[in-house]
């Protein structure tokens, strides 16, 4: 039987994907097809749970009975429901001797501000199974606890992503503690960097046009993530971070066939959860089997989207200061969203 589209982007190009919300059976059916990671948020983890809850209803008692309360409840039952996860991509860890297999785990989205909360928490989620990757949003905050987890040998994935100064900020932040590990006689471990691309389309879109950027059109603002995307992803492979430090560029919540092929043959990470994925192969199940990585941005789109102050932030190598990643538009908005929506609630179970 020939491989469907994903299956063939999973297995036979330089291409990569993990599927997001690593319920189990979500998790199975993925590695089947050649997926090599797990990834997620505090918002799926919730909603994962109660699609899970007859699993999962006796683990909340107990949790309960034991009076756990706070950050001590949300992550006993965040460990409780991620390491079945882990145990379903082990064989695939244990296979590529660690590089890949792993499921992420976000720290507290709200204490993106707190450097020491979000490395000692860190190193609590990487102890519950070998094949974690902890999930860090790559605030300044964040970007030193990457590089002190980093150091001690954690692999880390960088999130809430909307800038090419935040993936150049935690490439440099990783080579640093990378080169720590080494130094002190610790194995290093590799790293990923989450850009919400299809949320920067969006974002683009309604700035441009709740402040009247009528030469910025729908179809145009959908290359917005697609190029601080490549630009990115290019950097990684040409500064060597994907062969010298296992640094991978994640375009994350791709649910367009347009953006998605044109990550198709780069050494991307993609991540989608599985009715996005069932989707996609719907819609390219015929497609042609074609690298278009390389493809360039269309330069009418680009010229235009050039035009959008909050584009150039996103796109430039130094668009954004790193003091401003924790109070750029979109950061705040979406680390609410996964502390207030997702993590916090955890504990209400």
């Amino acid at each position: 039987m020939s491989k469907s589209y994903i299956e063939w982007v999973a297995t036979e190009t330089p291409s990569r994907w993990c599927v997001d919300r690593a319920n189990v059976k979500d998790m199975e059916k993925a590695v089947k097809m050649g997926f090599t990671f797990g990834a997620g948020n505090p918002v799926l983890t919730l909603i994962s749970i109660k699609m899970e809850y007859e699993r999962m209803a006796p683990h909340i008692a107990e949790v309960n009975e034991q009076g756990l309360k706070g950050d001590a409840k949300i992550l006993e039952l965040y460990r409780r429901y991620i390491l079945p996860s882990c145990e379903v991509l082990m064989p695939v860890f244990e296979k590529t001797e660690g590089k890949w297999g792993r499921q992420c785990v976000m720290v507290n989205p709200n204490k993106g501000y707190d450097t020491e909360y979000m490395i000692k928490q860190g190193l609590e989620i990487y102890s519950w199974a070998p094949n974690i990757s902890v999930k860090i949003p790559v605030t300044h905050a964040g970007l030193i606890a990457i590089e002190e987890l980093a150091s001690r040998g954690v692999h880390v994935t960088g999130t809430v992503g909307y800038s090419v100064a935040q993936g150049l900020q935690l490439a440099a932040a990783h080579d640093r503690g990378v080169k720590r590990a080494i130094h002190n006689g610790i194995k290093p471990m590799g790293a990923n960097f989450a850009l919400f691309t299809i949320r920067l389309n969006q974002w683009v879109l309604e700035d441009a046009i709740g402040n009247g950027y009528t030469w910025i059109t729908a179809e145009d603002a959908k290359w917005a993530g697609v190029a601080v995307g490549k630009r990115i992803a290019r950097i990684y492979d040409e500064k060597g971070y994907i062969d010298n430090n296992d640094l991978w560029f994640v375009p994350a919540g791709i649910k367009e066939t347009h953006a998605f092929q044109q990550f198709v043959g780069g050494r991307v990470l993609f991540d989608a959860y599985m009715p996005e994925i069932e989707f996609l192969e719907s819609q390219l199940k015929d497609a042609p089997r074609e690298y278009h990585f390389d493809d360039p941005i269309d330069p009418v789109a680009l010229d235009r989207l050039m035009g959008s102050p909050l584009f150039r932030k996103m796109y430039g190598y130094d668009g954004l200061e790193t003091r401003d990643f924790y109070t750029f538009g979109p950061l705040p908005h979406i680390a609410a969203c996964f502390g207030t929506m997702g993590f916090d609630q955890i504990a209400n179970l």
